[in-house]
């Protein structure tokens, strides 16, 4: 809808446009399906002793008539806008995203030597959100000008069904391989340590106070095949289950994106900023993973793991275990390295992507090149200049965390020849 051409804005000189739409539709998605069985299929193997010298065989592909398309529902309402003869112009947009039939590949009963998973239609998820594009081109003197573009969106998602629970609480804890309903889909689940024993064993604590000490791999949280207290609880919902911590998303809610363009006489400078705000990642300086034959450890965690004797120390920003109990670091490592709740640290962040000067020779410089060009340009250009704010205190990029590879920072300088 036009609204800069209805007759209650025709006096209204300022707008140059001013529009609204509405987008609704329904796509199906296949992606990744591959070919589905509509019979299960049974491979014969010849007479051996161990049958008796009769037939038998194996089950090597299972049956999902049941298999469907994935079908997202969209919702769009937004405005495209242009004010003052071009100095300020955008869009709004509104968006509602409903999922439903989302593919999953999850473990299944087995039948012996069967396949154990299943490709099925199991989640239902949202997202929602806002996405904003503002824009201005300024002539502030005769000489000097600006032009600016900043966007910015913001998502919200939630998971509102999974029909499937995994079988160990392993597969949720951290970001996971398992939805949890009414969180996010990058949701990232932690235990919480409350100490270490006189040992050297962790404890473990509830979100009911109850502590748990992990002295046998029966009951450690995290024990990766889900005995003891690393089973589900069933009928329980992940998300209520009083051993995990909601910490946040693992990838940004927020994003923003700022360019700016000044031009001076023959100057010109441009920068780019973006900033991903409201998300988590996990710190990997405070890693301190090492076993009988294999050391591997951070230099914070090298001082306490050479000490004869380690006592729990009643802080929480040091808990590692002793020599002597190190066998146990099989089951219970991972809660420290991977899934503690105090190596999760706030990723929000505004980086510096790119800077880039240059400067147009005069064509009274160029009377007696214009022959061979038509312009010329000397220009310098810096990248991956690092963080301008994180809102961390650690000193730590949470994008390239310790033990990544950072983007190299480039400064180029050079000559554009116009022909």
């Amino acid at each position: 809808w036009n609204l800069k051409n209805e007759d209650f804005l025709k006096n209204a000189t300022f707008i140059d446009r001013l529009a609204l739409r509405t987008t609704y539709g329904v796509t199906g998605n296949a992606a990744g399906k591959r070919s589905v069985l509509a019979l299960s299929v049974f491979t014969s193997l010849s007479p051996s002793t161990e049958t008796g010298n009769l037939s038998n065989g194996i089950i090597t592909g299972r049956d999902n008539d049941f298999l469907t398309w994935e079908k997202t529902y969209s919702t769009n309402i937004g405005t495209d806008f242009s004010f003052f003869k071009g100095k300020l112009s955008g869009s709004i947009d509104l968006y509602r995203r409903h999922s439903k039939d989302l593919l999953s590949s999850v473990r299944t009963s087995q039948v012996v030597q069967s396949t154990s998973s299943l490709t099925l239609n199991l989640a239902e998820v949202l997202n929602k959100g806002i996405e904003i594009s503002l824009g201005t081109r300024m002539n502030i003197t005769k000489n000097f000008s600006w032009n600016g573009n900043v966007n910015f969106d913001y998502n919200y998602n939630e998971v509102l069904s999974y029909n499937f629970i995994s079988p160990a609480l392993f597969y949720y804890l951290g970001s996971g391989s398992s939805f949890i309903k009414g969180l996010p889909t990058d949701r990232l689940m932690m235990v919480r340590l409350a100490g270490t024993t006189k040992d050297g064993y962790y404890v473990q604590q509830k979100r009911d106070g109850e502590l748990i000490i992990a002295d046998n791999s029966s009951r450690s949280f995290a024990e990766p095949s889900g005995f003891g207290l690393g089973r589900m609880v069933p009928g329980l919902n992940p998300g209520d289950d009083d051993r995990m911590y909601y910490q946040g998303r693992t990838t940004p809610p927020a994003t923003l994106g700022f360019t700016n363009t000044f031009n001076y006489k023959g100057f010109s400078l441009m920068t780019v900023i973006t900033g991903r705000f409201g998300h988590k990642f996990l710190r990997t300086d405070e890693y301190l993973s090492y076993s009988l034959n294999n050391n591997n450890v951070s230099a914070s965690g090298l001082a306490s793991i050479q000490s004869p004797s380690l006592i729990a120390n009643t802080s929480t920003g040091n808990i590692d275990p002793t020599l002597r109990n190190q066998t146990m670091w099989f089951n219970t490592a991972s809660l420290r390295n991977y899934y503690s709740e105090e190596i999760v640290s706030d990723a929000s962040h505004i980086r510096l992507n790119e800077v880039y000067l240059g400067y147009d020779i005069a064509d009274k410089t160029l009377n007696k090149l214009k022959n061979f060009f038509k312009s010329v340009t000397i220009y310098t250009q810096a990248r991956n200049l690092g963080l301008l704010w994180k809102a961390n205190d650690l000193g730590l990029d949470p994008e390239f965390p310790i033990g990544s590879v950072k983007p190299v920072r480039t400064f180029t300088f050079g000559v554009r020849l116009g022909m």
